[in-house]
């Protein structure tokens, strides 16, 4: 149980999701943080073998998301209870996350194609809505004739838990802001790149050459007072 985890509002419950043992099915382990004693399991799929992005919206309700053979879905919890109320199927696997105190937010991947980016937010009854974001492309494409090259493109994703909104932030191009409550989109302009970004501008093409994976990636990361960091 080591790919997710989440405290509960007052810190004293630690839950913990399990990923990677292929065949073994997707849970979620509970444990007083307090006593370190596992309070229990509660099996989340049958046949999911992942269980990541483990967010605890409210004291009565835990969100994460299972990815299986088939697809991913986001399961809404009761970790009172510890039992599923219920799982909403995503339109594709998930490529990032963020969460800001009412919705745990989505960057949907798009294999096959480079395409406008794709926002799922989910709150805390697992109830799912999803914006296009045309100004920002994302997407994996491999060319199977070119000794499988692949070219990905990944704008980094932030989000404001208090504000509400979330950021993505592409390698070139004007900044995407999501209102998450009405999931309206606005863009903002970068006047004047830093310094930073002109040196990994000026490095990226060089390291595209040296290996099968080509095009840019982007991490983001909200600091407050309306700061992002981006690498």
């Amino acid at each position: 149980h080591l790919a997710s985890w989440a405290f509960s509002a007052d810190r004293g419950v630690l839950a913990t999701t399990s990923c990677g043992r292929r065949g073994a099915p997707a849970a979620i382990r509970f444990v007083n943080a307090r006593t370190m004693r596992v309070l229990g399991d509660l099996r989340l799929s049958l046949d999911g073998d992942c269980a990541s992005s483990l967010t605890w919206l409210r004291p009565d309700r835990l969100l994460a998301v299972v990815r299986g053979s088939g697809g991913a879905d986001v399961v809404a919890v009761d970790p009172v209870a510890r039992r599923v109320l219920a799982r909403t199927a995503l339109p594709s696997f998930p490529a990032a996350a963020g969460r800001s105190r009412d919705e745990l937010v989505l960057l949907l991947s798009s294999f096959g194609q480079i395409a406008p980016a794709r926002l799922a937010v989910v709150d805390a009854d697992g109830a799912l809505q999803t914006v296009t974001v045309q100004r920002v492309l994302q997407g994996t494409i491999v060319d199977e004739e070119n000794d499988h090259r692949t070219q990905t493109t990944m704008p980094g994703l932030a989000v404001d838990p208090e504000g509400r909104r979330a950021f993505l932030v592409p390698a070139a191009g004007d900044v995407a802001e999501v209102d998450l409550r009405t999931l309206g989109v606005s863009y903002r302009a970068l006047d004047r790149p830093s310094a930073f970004r002109r040196l990994l501008d000026w490095l990226t093409p060089a390291a595209q050459a040296k290996g099968p994976i080509e095009g840019p990636e982007r991490t983001a990361r909200f600091l407050g007072d309306g700061m992002i960091a981006v690498s």
